[in-house]
């Protein structure tokens, strides 16, 4: 099942992005943001989603609403939109375990929808070009490599997806 996170799986979804940052230990392919990051992106900031698996959360996807901020990934791309109808799949992280499954591809299925939904036109991200895994998931799903650059310290490709015409939302809207 996938779910929206509240604050009471703040804990979970920290726990879970520095068990696979450890387990990685390269902050070139996977970097794992901090107990804030995560609040904001569950509280205000945009939107986690989780993977629940015998009641537990599993995995998870941060999802960023950027806005007009300078870090927006459509300011180092030219789009056919404003930077409001930008989203951003921040983080995402799956336990070791349940690896396998399709579940990073269910969890940008599940975002993209509910941004489609909420009139976002794109949904961006960025990815270390030696992360195969996560690469060949977004290439899967309809990401392009649109440029190469040093973004966060390190080398990551910017990939971008039109998102308006995904189908209907399972979720509830974003508040």
């Amino acid at each position: 099942m996938i779910r929206y996170a509240s604050e009471s799986d703040i804990a979970d979804v920290n726990r879970i992005m520095r068990l696979v940052s450890s387990e990685i230990n390269d902050i070139d392919v996977y970097y794992a943001d901090d107990l804030d990051f995560i609040k904001e992106h569950i509280t205000s900031r945009g939107f986690t989603l989780v993977v629940i698996f015998d009641e537990k959360i599993v995995g998870f996807l941060i999802v960023r609403i950027p806005n007009d901020s300078e870090d927006n990934l459509g300011n180092d791309i030219d789009l056919d939109c404003s930077l409001s109808e930008i989203i951003h799949m921040e983080s995402v992280a799956v336990l070791p375990e349940h690896r396998g499954h399709g579940l990073q591809k269910k969890l940008f299925t599940t975002a993209e929808i509910t941004a489609s939904v909420q009139k976002f036109r794109y949904a961006m991200a960025t990815v270390s070009p030696i992360n195969k895994v996560s690469l060949d998931n977004m290439l899967s799903l309809g990401y392009q490599v649109m440029t190469t650059k040093e973004k966060y310290g390190s080398i990551r490709h910017i990939v971008a997806k039109p998102i308006a015409s995904c189908a209907p939302n399972e979720l509830a809207p974003l508040h």
